[in-house]
């Protein structure tokens, strides 16, 4: 009777098995003779014999990436730059902002020093104060500069960091990663003290530099896998 029961519970599962979710599911089940095969391990039974084997796990394919000592450590010290130059492009931003009372009410009773802070709406008195006029102008050129910044520097670190993983080191990829690096922080300089032609130049140098990092990967990338 116990091995009738066996029998009836191994069959039961393997008709209800592509019902079940593939965590539940035997992995294989065959009829080989006298023995039934299933899931894993063998139980000896009169008249029958249930083999268990070990469910097939699917191969799972794994890259170590390994970059050159020399790339990661100008990878490092070009990111640290890059996260120091946006943490001061945004003390900067803030402190516009409070000279062009641009912040919201409440943070003005922290620096008075500022005068009234109403998100740089105009007062009900109307306000045409030219000096405070000229403070929104540059709050808002610094918005731009922040808004800037958010649209090319993390783009640049992915690029920056795949070529840093998979470049040799080279002279290109080098000078691209200090270009870019250079670049950004000449830009925030130049948009700051409204130097033209010289921000148009400093963008077109960031660009520049991201060109030649991904250039340098995608070289390298090809020869590793023998497509040139």
């Amino acid at each position: 009777h116990f091995s009738a029961l066996v029998f009836a519970s191994t069959a039961a599962a393997a008709a209800l098995a592509p019902c079940l979710p593939a965590a539940f599911a035997p992995s294989r089940m065959t009829r080989q003779g006298s023995s039934v095969i299933i899931g894993s391990g063998s139980v000896p039974l009169a008249g029958l014999h249930l083999v268990q084997e070990p469910r097939l796990r699917p191969a799972v394919a794994s890259a170590a990436l390994a970059g050159d000592p020399q790339m990661l450590w100008l990878a490092v010290r070009c990111t640290t730059l890059l996260a120091a130059k946006l943490f001061l492009t945004y003390i900067l931003q803030g402190a516009a902002k409070f000279k062009a009372g641009s912040r919201p009410p409440e943070d003005g009773k922290s620096l008075a020093k500022y005068g009234e802070q109403n998100f740089g709406m105009p007062s009900e008195a109307g306000d045409g104060d030219k000096d405070r006029q000229e403070k929104r102008l540059q709050a808002a050129r610094w918005d731009r500069i922040v808004g800037n910044d958010l649209e090319n520097i993390p783009l640049g670190l992915v690029v920056l960091w795949s070529a840093a993983l998979v470049c040799p080191s080279t002279l290109l990829v080098q000078a691209s990663m200090c270009t870019f690096v250079l670049a950004r922080c000449l830009h925030t300089v130049a948009y700051a003290n409204s130097l033209q032609p010289w921000r148009a130049l400093a963008f077109t140098g960031g660009w520049a530099g991201l060109a030649g990092m991904l250039i340098s990967a995608l070289r390298s990338t090809a020869y590793g896998t023998g497509l040139i």
